[in-house]
């Protein structure tokens, strides 16, 4: 059941990389989350960190799986910073000026 269970979660990363690939087609992040992405980049190294302690190797490497993504993700607000916000934590963006 463990390896169904890591297979569903690597699966479901399609999404974040669909993500990915659509921050790098219009060149900017504007519809990506900031907050959510620094959640689950916390989120997962726990998990990581978790299943490595209990050595459920199902839940590891899954979660590392995540892991990796997600970092890709948070890093193309270096590459692509978003239009009109600036990200938290990190401070990048944003590309267009305010027009008053």
């Amino acid at each position: 059941m463990g390896s169904i269970a890591a297979a569903m979660q690597i699966i479901s990363l399609g999404g974040q990389i669909y993500e990915i690939k659509r921050a790098t087609s219009f060149g900017h992040t504007e519809f990506i989350p900031a907050e959510l992405q620094f959640g689950i980049f916390f989120l997962t190294i726990q998990w990581t960190v978790f299943g490595i302690l209990i050595e459920n190797y199902y839940i590891a490497i899954a979660n590392f799986a995540g892991l990796l993504v997600n970092i890709a993700t948070i890093s193309l607000y270096f590459i692509y910073p978003p239009l009109t916000w600036k990200v938290p934590i990190i401070g990048t963006g944003p590309q267009q000026e305010k027009t008053e």
